[in-house]
């Protein structure tokens, strides 16, 4: 494995300790880092590292957190499946790029969760209502802002230099 790869990992583990940090200062306004990391680096490796730092993301919010084991690493690996498919289909290093992917990533993530919590634990709801709820004008927000600049970081101190 080359090193750019294993600081990928340990990146993500940096961002899953100060997001979790963050939360006894910003209760409710915390960004998810951990999707922003692994946004990136599905667009910068490919599909196939993409699952798989999901699947470490989503291994520490399910341990970490609250509700069933696996869910979240299914779906932080999937969001992390997407963003490598998509690698060949856009321009990683865009300016766009950096506050789309991450800001539609949360929003799929935000939809997957709720509709986990209606179908599962609590018997059902209607799919405008799941995704109406999932939408967070502030937190999409604060996502499109944050991303272009951890982005810029990861890019900067993980990725190798190439020629």
């Amino acid at each position: 494995m080359n090193r750019s790869r294993v600081l990928a990992f340990l990146w993500i583990f940096i961002f899953f300790l100060l997001q979790n940090g963050l939360q006894f200062a910003l209760p409710d306004r915390v960004p998810l880092l951990l999707l922003i990391g692994v946004v990136f680096y599905g667009l910068s490796e490919g599909p196939l590292f993409g699952f798989l730092l999901g699947l470490y993301a989503g291994f520490f919010m399910d341990i970490f957190g609250v509700g069933k084991l696996g869910l979240q690493m299914a779906f932080f690996g999937s969001l992390g499946l997407l963003s490598g498919y998509a690698k060949s289909k856009v321009f990683s290093e865009s300016l766009l790029t950096a506050i789309l992917f991450p800001a539609l990533a949360y929003y799929l993530l935000s939809c997957l969760n709720f509709m986990t919590i209606r179908i599962f634990f609590e018997g059902g709801a209607e799919a405008h209502a799941i995704f109406r709820e999932a939408l967070s004008i502030p937190a999409l927000i604060g996502m499109a802002v944050l991303s272009p600049f951890v982005f810029s970081f990861l890019r900067r101190f993980s990725l190798r230099r190439r020629l």
